[in-house]
């Protein structure tokens, strides 16, 4: 969710990538990323995150079990469109 190729196209697009990758790097797993996350993001943005985690996450899963490759741009529209649901 975090070091893949897929996943940073993401966070760059949305202007997180740098934040992330701090984060990640001083964490020991994802759990506790997401609770630093916590503590750092404002609710918008820390929203925005978890949608994101949520659609690489589906993502991961289309293309392990469907052999689809969504790119980067498409799992950050579904994040969105899916949080305004």
């Amino acid at each position: 969710m975090v070091g893949c190729s897929k996943a940073q196209q993401c966070w760059l697009e949305l202007d997180m990538r740098h934040l992330i990758e701090l984060l990640f790097h001083e964490v020991e797993g994802f759990a506790e990323l997401v609770f630093r996350l916590f503590e750092t993001l404002r609710e918008d943005k820390l929203k925005e995150c978890c949608m994101v985690f949520w659609s690489l996450w589906h993502a991961r899963n289309e293309r392990l079990w469907e052999e689809l490759d969504v790119p980067a741009t498409q799992i950050i529209l579904r994040a969105k469109e899916t949080f305004t649901q």
